[in-house]
């Protein structure tokens, strides 16, 4: 199977990351890197593939999930300070990075797990 997470160098998408290539299954790992780190996902790294990239773009989010069986959608700004100091941002992000991935992963009729 085909995984794509977003936000996978947060905790809890790489962790997901991790564990999906550890069953066998081939992961994208698709991240800015705002809130989420490399580190989380060092040891993986290189048998995944890592999309520095933003949930924003629906040009590549369309093209990861149109090649993907199951989007793992866990990327979002987070954290009260970084929300306060970056209020806008965190919504643009977060809401409509989301529909972008939501719209994606219904136009290519593909499975999806909300988790932010």
């Amino acid at each position: 199977m085909r995984v794509l997470v977003t936000g996978g160098a947060g905790f809890i998408g790489s962790h997901l990351a991790d564990f999906y290539l550890s069953q066998g299954h081939e992961v994208t790992v698709l991240d800015n890197l705002s809130t989420g780190n490399l580190a989380n996902i060092k040891p993986i790294l290189e048998s995944i593939n890592f999309v520095n990239g933003d949930i924003r773009d629906a040009k590549t989010v369309e093209e990861l999930v149109s090649n993907t069986d199951l989007v793992l959608h866990m990327a979002a700004y987070l954290g009260v300070k970084n929300i306060m100091e970056n209020t806008l941002e965190s919504i643009d992000s977060n809401f409509m990075g989301s529909e972008v991935v939501l719209k994606a992963a219904t136009k290519y009729k593909k499975r999806i797990i909300l988790a932010s």
